[in-house]
């Protein structure tokens, strides 16, 4: 894992508005300038199934979560 002052590279894809074709561009972000903002899931829905969906989302979110910290994410 790098450290919070290494930056991380990115190659994401836009598509042009008058063309549409794909464009890709990189971009090196520093950890430790970047913030994740969680959303508040609930531990009790009125649907079943939204509540099994969430229920298997928040492991890998904490697993991802986890990572990101230790990285210098805030």
């Amino acid at each position: 894992m790098s450290n919070s002052h290494n930056p991380i590279n990115f190659d994401h894809q836009i598509r042009g508005r008058e063309t549409g074709e794909i464009q890709v561009t990189s971009a090196a972000l520093v950890p430790s300038v970047i913030g994740i903002v969680v959303v508040d899931v609930w531990n009790f829905h009125w649907c079943k199934t939204s509540s099994e969906r969430v229920a298997c989302l928040v492991p890998r979110m904490n697993q991802c979560l986890e990572i990101a910290r230790s990285i210098g994410m805030q």
